[in-house]
């Protein structure tokens, strides 16, 4: 049965009424929007058996073994080319003086990342939510991370649950709450995440963008449906000057709305609670950009 604890109050003073003026940040529980939760987690946890590995993290983490390694700083360039097609003849050269051990661990590296995503449009006047074909949307100025913000394909979400009653319903809620900021933003294009993580007793998943942003106009950071055998990583937020406004540990079906071209967020590596035993954190996430 789904408990959880409050967290607006992790959320800083000065945030919790926010004015027009200030960043839009909102701490919410899927069960206070009417939700029911282990309904909603049993329906999205049985439609995420086939979903694909994230190539993009394997090959930043193959890359990063690989500067590690070989002790150098591989140039954008050659990085880009080798997760967006997997292929680089620099890394098959850097590969290649890789000593026995060293290969072995190279290869053992795993996506341990698994996505599937969906995308749809709002309108503003009803918000009536339109599916659509899924597309990269990341094409926002301000991403500061070139790499993130390289295009990435995913398979579709199937329509049971892109077009969940549950699934609208989170969207239409963070809808309102951006409308009311943007008085511009006519529509919405909403990209919806269902990410399955694993860490495993020997090695911790980190997340390679550290403290970042998404490069969309407004995030819901990764909301957990399922907590199994992981110590509950901290999910903060910061604004532009470094200042940390938020920090919390998200319990399953909590969530943080959050401003990404004003605001920052990271969360703490996902390490396993007991040493012998795989853990896993299964998440939704929302990226909503005006058109």
């Amino acid at each position: 049965m789904h408990t959880s604890t409050p967290i607006k109050e992790a959320v800083h003073s000065s945030l919790q009424q926010s004015t027009r003026e200030k960043p839009l940040i909102r701490a919410f529980d899927l069960v206070n929007l009417g939700i029911d939760f282990e309904a909603y987690r049993g329906d999205v946890w049985s439609n995420s058996w086939d979903m694909e590995e994230d190539l993009y993290f394997l090959r930043r983490q193959q890359m990063a073994f690989l500067q590690s390694a070989m002790g150098i700083i591989i140039p954008d360039q050659p990085q880009e080319e080798y997760y967006t097609t997997g292929k680089s003849q620099l890394v098959e050269r850097l590969f290649s003086f890789l000593d026995e051990e060293q290969a072995a661990e190279y290869n053992q590296i795993k996506a341990s990342r698994t996505r599937t995503i969906a995308q749809y449009v709002i309108d503003s006047n009803s918000l009536f939510v339109s599916r659509i074909p899924s597309k990269d949307s990341r094409k926002n100025s301000h991403c500061q991370n070139h790499l993130l913000c390289l295009p990435r394909s995913f398979r579709e979400l199937d329509e049971s649950i892109a077009m969940h009653k549950s699934t609208l319903k989170i969207m239409r809620w963070a809808a309102e709450k951006i409308f009311k900021r943007r008085a511009d933003c006519k529509q919405l294009m909403v990209t919806f995440h269902i990410v399955n993580t694993y860490c495993y007793p020997e090695k911790p998943f980190v997340i390679p963008e550290k403290i970042h942003q998404d490069g969309s106009d407004y995030v819901i950071t990764g909301i957990p449906l399922i907590l199994s055998n992981v110590v509950i990583p901290i999910n903060t937020v910061y604004d532009t000057e470094g200042r940390m406004l938020v920090e919390a540990r998200l319990t399953e079906a909590q969530g943080l709305l959050v401003d990404d071209k004003a605001l920052w967020h990271g969360i703490t590596p996902l390490t396993a609670s007991e040493a012998d035993k795989t853990g896993q954190r299964l998440t939704i996430a929302f990226d909503f950009d005006c058109l």
